[in-house]
């Protein structure tokens, strides 16, 4: 018996030793940048693997000669034989194949990843995808490209954000290089701050969000910016009609491949033709924006590497002396990247992320400074345990904290009225844990499950006030106050966030999966506006305001047809949240001392089915996608004074039930390219007056049931063309001139409707559109 132990044992032992790991990284051949994604593929074997974020992958073969097949989007595939006699380490790069003609795509990813990944309701772009559709005014925009993907709505042209899948705008996590961003537009929601010449890859979590996020309810959108190229400096930009922009990045320690910096700016100029005016009505004014980017890596070994992002900019108006506002995010992002072994690795981010706006009137009795600030430092520790090619753990701490500062009111000089106003400043601490496993059960079956565990502390110091009991808050029903010191928690909630999913693969083109993710969200945009403004006020959870959580599920079914040159899903979700903030009727969210008088809180649900068909190569290209969806929300209470519709359904402010999309792009010949956009959408909900009454001599009117009637439907149809400049190998300076028409027809789409009593007491409906003419712009693009 011990003989048949001791030659078990030794045949065990054998098989291990006859297993050895290949690993390596696949980069670009001409930049050096890490491409992630590239699936990796041993010929005749069941095994592969694809390449993370810093483009590394690991496969376990034993002894023996094999062809190993490396591919990525856009590059040339690579084939190479390789002989395994012990571990081995195989760097490969990829060189960037040139197509005569150009296409427009989804997704950089692998071809058949829609299909074959566990992940579901999940959209990534790349920043040249997004560069060939047509822009408003030339300006290439990241958010108004993803309200072109199903399940993705926006309120109407100038409103900031966007809306996803039933959820307010605050409810979508944005991250810029893992910062948080509060606000994610320039001039009003025309334009989004994400410089494209800055950006690489933008990937959009609609449902089925992995463990590791969390902290909103409706989304993720994770934004990547590009690192710098590691074969030499280059640089691109563009001079448009709105705004110029320029970026230059190049290697550190070229020879020895050390690191890369990159830095790009972009700036509007709407001031300096303000400015040539002769009228100084006009001249006073100032309107412009800018941004700054950075970012930067270096390589301290084999096992280490640090990077650095950063983000800085700014929107500025006044008019002449009477009134001015400004607003912007800055962010900077440090990351050291850590290899344990070939299975085991980790990053390790320190983060800072600042929202701050300012308004006021600079001179006079009434003149005065209005400041507010909301600070973010979180520390993030992941790691990523690669146990084999059908195993993967993902596990991490992260420690997040906010630092809110609502209102600053000062008076600028002597001869201001105004009095010095202070809102209690706020502060919260966010602990959170999560770990989750991705595991091929068989050829058939893959599922990823996962588990956030998140806590939020409210700290003091604040004065917590109680109301009278039955009654709904107001000043008048406070009855009693407990004053909570600096550093005391004032209260604490806390939270499992279960993530589920799996994939069933009918066949090789084919296959069906489901996804199930709880969310919770523990501060809040305080906003009783449509289209939410930069002024708006965010507020933690508390004593009064309670986390948002939201349960989600979804099933899609997803096909690639004609070796993945056409794709095909399909997914229907229903989405339950609980504890949502609301308002009361006229509620006022920025003076008021108390901001929990003029809230009530409710619940909403969301459900829909989204359908996208895209053709991905080919002369003609782009998608069709079409969104059926509907949005409610309910606030009831005991209390009469703190119902919303008598306590009924009601639809919410972004419910559109159709939402139908057309992004197509031709390639007319070696240097001309055309694309257009069309989309239709129904009318938003709005509250319409339904009658007019008097007391006292005065017209007051009065409103039907919230949000009961719709504005007009919107549709639009945009255009754009490129030329391409000469080619010529010779030359280092690559050009193009990008032609776009934006509302091609003239649509008047509404953004507002709106009730105005006459003289003679009639009631008028006046129509409000942001934009109602064709808006033409020509963009020259240059890089070297």
């Amino acid at each position: 018996m011990k003989s048949l132990v001791i030659i078990f044992c030794c045949i065990v032992q054998l098989g291990w030793a006859q297993v050895y790991t290949v690993k390596g990284k696949v980069t670009d051949a001409s930049t050096g940048e890490a491409l992630p994604y590239a699936t990796v593929k041993i010929e005749g074997q069941p095994i592969g693997s694809t390449t993370g974020f810093d483009g590394k992958y690991s496969v376990k073969l034993k002894e023996g000669v094999y062809s190993i097949k490396v591919e990525a989007f856009g590059f040339a595939p690579f084939a190479e034989e390789l002989t395994v006699t012990g571990d081995v380490v195989k760097d490969i790069q990829l060189t960037e194949t040139i197509n005569e003609l150009e296409e427009v795509v989804i997704t950089g990813e692998a071809p058949d990843k829609n299909v074959s990944a566990v992940e579901m309701s999940v959209e990534t772009l790349e920043i040249e995808e997004i560069k060939k559709m047509p822009a408003f005014l030339g300006e290439v925009d990241v958010i108004k490209s993803i309200q072109l993907l199903p399940g993705v709505t926006t309120v109407g042209e100038g409103a900031s954000g966007f809306n996803v899948r039933g959820g307010n705008q605050d409810q979508n996590l944005v991250l810029l290089d893992d910062a948080p961003i509060y606000s994610s537009s320039h001039l009003f929601g025309f334009f989004s701050i994400f410089n494209s010449d800055a950006v690489k890859e933008i990937k959009l979590y609609k449902g089925g969000i992995p463990a590791e996020y969390g902290g909103r309810l409706s989304s993720v959108l994770d934004i990547t910016t590009a690192e710098g190229d590691r074969e030499g400096v280059h640089g691109k930009g563009g001079i448009g009609v709105v705004s110029s922009r320029f970026t230059i990045g190049g290697p550190i320690n070229k020879e020895k491949k050390k690191g890369t910096w990159q830095i790009g700016a972009r700036r509007s100029y709407a001031d300096v033709f303000l400015g040539l005016s002769s009228d100084t009505t006009i001249s006073e004014n100032v309107a412009y924006f800018y941004d700054l980017n950075a970012k930067g890596s270096y390589k301290l070994n084999d096992n280490n590497k640090l990077f650095f992002s950063g983000y800085y900019g700014r929107d500025v108006f006044a008019f002449g002396k009477d009134f001015g506002f400004d607003w912007g995010n800055a962010t900077a992002t440090t990351r050291w990247a850590h290899t344990f072994n070939d299975s085991l690795f980790s990053d390790v981010s320190l983060i800072y992320s600042r929202y701050s706006y300012k308004l006021g009137v600079p001179e006079g009795e009434n003149a005065f400074d209005w400041r507010s600030i909301i600070d973010n430092f979180n520390l993030h520790a992941d790691f990523k345990w690669i146990k084999s090619e059908k195993s993967k753990v993902k596990f991490g701490i992260q420690m997040d904290s906010y630092f809110f500062n609502p209102a600053i009111i000062t008076s600028p000089n002597n001869e201001s009225l105004v009095a010095a106003f202070n809102r209690p400043k706020e502060r919260a601490i966010q602990p959170n844990f999560y770990g989750s496993h991705e595991y091929k059960l068989n050829d058939k079956i893959s599922m990823e499950y996962g588990v956030r565990y998140s806590t939020f502390f409210k700290m003091g110091k604040e004065t917590v006030y109680q109301y009278k009991t039955g009654s709904a808050k107001y000043d008048s029903t406070i009855v009693d106050s407990t004053q909570f010191s600096s550093g005391e928690i004032v209260k604490a909630y806390h939270g499992l966030e279960p993530r589920f999913g799996i994939k069933y693969s009918l066949d090789s083109v084919s296959s069906i999966k489901f996804s199930y993710n709880r969310t919770k969200q523990y501060i809040h945009l305080i906003s009783n506006t449509t289209g939410a403004i930069p002024f708006d006020v965010w507020k933690s959870s508390g004593e009064h305001i309670q986390p948002a959580t939201a349960d989600q599920i979804a099933v899609g079914y997803f096909r690639n047809m004609n070796k993945n040159m056409y794709e095909f899903s399909g997914e229907v979700y229903y989405k339950n949240i609980t504890d949502l903030v609301d308002y009361k009727d006229n509620a006022d969210l920025i003076l008021a001392p108390n901001i929990e008088t003029e809230l009530l809180t409710g619940k909403g649900r969301a459900y829909g089915l989204e359908l996208m068909l895209r053709k991905k190569k080919g002369k003609t290209s782009g998608w069709l996608s079409y969104t059926l969806a509907k949005t409610e929300r309910q606030v009831d209470s005991d209390i009469k004074a703190e119902r919303i519709n008598e306590g009924e359904w009601y639809n919410a402010s972004y419910d559109k039930r159709h939402d139908i999309t057309l992004v197509m792009a031709y390639e007319i010949s070696k240097r001309w390219s055309v694309s257009a956009n069309f989309t239709y959408a129904q009318g938003r909900p709005i509250t319409l007056s339904d009658g007019v009454y008097e007391y006292n001599g005065y017209k007051y009117q009065t409103y039907s049931s919230r949000n009961s009637s719709r504005v007009p439907t919107y549709h639009r149809l945009d255009f754009g063309a490129t030329l391409q400049g000469k080619k010529n190998d010779l030359r280092k300076w690559k050009s193009n001139w990008v032609f776009s028409i934006y509302n091609v027809y003239r649509r008047r789409n509404a953004f507002s409707v709106y009730t105005k009593t006459e003289d003679d007491g009639r009631s008028q409906d006046y129509q409000l559109s942001i934009l109602g003419t064709m808006v033409p712009a020509v963009t020259y693009n240059f890089e070297f």
